[in-house]
């Protein structure tokens, strides 16, 4: 390096790029070095080797970060190959990514192994840092990275991963293929205090068949970087699906629903992938073996950097209160009137008749609000406007599924673009009854179904999840009119015209709902085409 030869690894000075003469490490022989992270004076190795310093130390090591001595903390063996079918791909045992907490308490660590320190952890496992010495930790495992995928051609199929800032949660990338029912080719999210033998993930997104690699986590995003078409298409296999989006190598998660935020430039050609990734204070960095962001619009060799100012901000996810005021789109005597009902939680105020905002609220199938817009369902789908309390925006159909950008553009993979497909959402719209977001999900009734339905959501691309799900209920919602939700609540309408309100916490409605206003209560009447608790000022 600088015509200094060096060998495994190397400390440079950042401003004047020359080696520190200092930092001399010992002799890592068996393979390669994979990942660096560096917490206090402590920097821990990942990667494809078996001794260091003479020491056994397969796929983990930790050296003094000053003078690249062994430092004999980081003892967690890894051991056997994932794959271990007959003529199946065989790679070097070890690490090929891992991250720490930015307390320095945990670590979790991706690669190609069946087992840490002789307990079984296929391809992923969690280190506990807060000890004397580096230990597996024994209360957190999964078993869903024990499938292999493409048996011919992957060993291991993980790829990237890393912490969220505060450490709560990490994210994991993979290759693999398309193999519905696993965790090749997705981006998931695990939380890192959970507990088990089989702990599930908080979500999934897959691409339906390429590779995700690269993530950095901020507050506000989940960054990935791959060789993919689409995201959110749990059904493809290299095709999009119900639910696709058009996702070009480069994308950012909502860290809560795991759906794809509105940023969107892409990269063509998309290349092996984004290989690196670096959230600074000032922005994104990345590193690929492309040469393009966008559709061949912005040349930046194999790095490039998306400052923050300037760039786009992500949507409020701020929902209404109580005391608070009630919305009521198309009334039983008026078709598409639109009223207010000011309600306290247990009480409510007579309705009042307002503007519509030029929106046909007797065609709409439910609403509901979050920051400054409002969502509703309609024959074809779900619609968004903008809503300060007084002035309406101009409706549009949510649709992030055929982005202009990048709908006809061809991927460079066979035939295909980079269009994508309406989720099977859109196709329940005009049954729906009631609809709610809260905590990352829309939960929505449906006519005649007794159920609670509920699907990932963004609020600040309007991506719904494919996947769609049921909550737990004690109630049955068979006859709702309407949804909202506050402060561990859920209110709804019925046909009858009253309101209900009903416990609801951690996706579960339990106990029995209580009446808290209609017809014989107060004189209010609930029944509605559309019914959203407003947020905002006013």
């Amino acid at each position: 390096m600088n015509g200094v030869a060096v060998k495994y690894l190397t400390l440079l000075n950042v401003n004047t790029g020359a080696a520190v003469s200092g930092f001399v490490t010992p002799v890592i022989a068996g393979g390669r070095v994979n990942d660096l992270v560096l917490r206090g004076t402590r920097l821990y190795l990942g990667g494809y080797f078996a001794k260091v310093a003479a020491r056994a130390h397969v796929g983990l090591a930790s050296l003094n970060a000053t003078t690249g001595a062994l430092d004999p903390f980081m003892n967690v063996q890894l051991a056997g190959h994932h794959n271990t079918v007959a003529g199946g791909a065989r790679g070097n045992i070890g690490t090929i990514a891992f991250d720490a907490s930015q307390d320095g308490t945990r670590m979790v660590v991706a690669g190609n192994f069946a087992t840490a320190n002789g307990l079984p952890r296929e391809q992923l496992v969690m280190i506990d840092l807060d000890g004397s010495s580096a230990a597996v930790d024994t209360t957190w495992a999964t078993t869903l990275y024990t499938p292999v995928c493409f048996y011919w051609a992957f060993d291991t199929y993980m790829r990237g991963i890393t912490f969220s800032p505060d450490g709560s949660y990490f994210v994991v990338n993979a290759t693999g293929g398309g193999n519905p029912g696993t965790l090749c080719d997705a981006t998931v999210r695990f939380e890192t205090h959970a507990t088990g033998s089989d702990i599930q993930p908080t979500w999934i997104d897959e691409t339906g068949g390429d590779t995700v690699w690269a993530t950095a986590i901020t507050d506000t995003a989940i960054f990935v970087g791959g060789h993919n078409r689409w995201e959110n298409n749990p059904l493809g296999v290299d095709t999009s699906r119900a639910g696709a989006v058009p996702r070009p190598g480069l994308e950012a998660f909502d860290p809560v629903s795991g759906r794809p935020l509105a940023w969107n430039p892409g990269r063509k050609p998309l290349g092996v992938a984004v290989f690196a990734m670096l959230a600074t204070p000032q922005g994104l960095w990345i590193g690929s073996n492309t040469d393009w962001i966008g559709n061949y619009k912005y040349r930046r060799q194999k790095i490039a950097f998306f400052p923050y100012a300037g760039g786009q901000t992500v949507a409020s996810t701020v929902t209404g209160s109580l005391p608070g005021t009630v919305y009521l789109g198309g009334s039983p005597t008026i078709q598409d009137s639109l009223q207010t009902v000011r309600f306290t939680g247990t009480s409510a105020s007579p309705a009042q008749n307002v503007a519509n905002g030029g929106i046909p609220w007797g065609s709409t199938h439910e609403a509901f609000m979050v920051g400054n817009r409002v969502f509703y369902g309609a024959s074809d789908g779900l619609h968004v406007a903008t809503f300060d309390g007084t002035t309406w925006g101009t409706p549009t159909l949510v649709d992030p599924y055929h982005d202009p950008v990048w709908e006809n553009v061809a991927t460079g993979v066979g035939s295909t673009t980079f269009g994508g497909q309406f989720p099977d959402f859109y196709s329940q719209a005009p049954n729906v009854t009631g609809m709610v977001y809260s905590a990352g999900r829309v939960y929505y009734t449906l006519a005649g179904d007794s159920q609670l339905h509920w699907a990932w959501f963004s609020p600040d691309s309007g991506i719904i999840d494919q996947r769609l799900s049921v909550a737990s209920s004690s109630v049955d919602f068979s006859s709702a009119d309407g949804l909202f939700a506050y402060n561990g609540t859920l209110y709804y309408g019925s046909t009858d015209g009253y309101l209900r309100a009903v416990p609801f916490a951690n996706g579960a409605v339990t106990g029995l709902p209580t009446p808290v206003s209609g017809p014989l209560l107060d004189g209010v009447d609930w029944r509605n085409h559309s019914m959203f608790l407003y947020q905002g000022p006013g």
